[in-house]
């Protein structure tokens, strides 16, 4: 639960600040300010004296680093809903996965089709480009523009009958000629 600064000249202890939980992800710099990830919250702490200036509360666990890009602080929890903060912690724009991504199901008591919000299981870190924020799971990618927290797209991934060598190769591959991962990280989008 302890962060510090070392100088590196002198490779002396400069501050040590008590965060007061477990700290299990590399901290950022913004600014000023260290951010770091305790699990259900991110705390700004003072870079130059390590005295804590705030923090902000998560319902469900942030389980990668906080990203720093363009000015900006971007992490996503264990669901899958991904947050824009600026460098006090003030929340710009949050992203609800639930209130993106929906399937239906047949009730049978009901004999009607119900469509419910899917959460999604983030197992790796947002990739972030110059436009987009990309993170999904083992079945969804999201594409979500950076400024504002709206998704652009949303990929489906397929289930692969990995006994018909056949369906590896069916798997849609709807990369327009010419795109790359770049390009889908900005603005010049087909269909991935």
């Amino acid at each position: 639960g302890k962060v510090r600064s070392v100088n590196l000249s002198t490779m002396q202890q400069s501050w040590e600040s008590d965060v007061k939980n477990k700290v299990f992800f590399s901290p950022a710099i913004i600014g000023n300010k260290v951010i770091v990830n305790t699990g259900y919250s991110l705390c700004a702490i003072n870079a130059k004296n390590g005295k804590f200036i705030t923090s902000v509360e998560f319902t469900s666990p942030l389980p990668q680093e906080p990203v720093v890009n363009d000015g900006e602080i971007f992490v996503i929890d264990e669901e899958g809903n991904a947050f824009c903060f600026d460098e006090n912690l003030q929340t710009k724009w949050q992203f609800q996965v639930i209130h993106n991504i929906n399937t239906k199901r047949y009730d049978e008591d009901a004999k009607v089709n119900i469509t419910t919000g899917v959460n999604i299981e983030t197992l790796t870190n947002l990739a972030l480009g110059e436009k987009r924020i990309v993170i999904g799971d083992s079945k969804h990618i999201i594409g979500i523009d950076k400024k504002t927290g709206e998704m652009k797209w949303l990929a489906t991934i397929p289930v692969i009958n990995w006994e018909l060598p056949d369906d590896v190769a069916l798997v849609k591959k709807n990369l327009q000629k010419g795109q790359d991962l770049h390009s889908i990280l900005n603005d010049k989008i087909g269909e991935l």
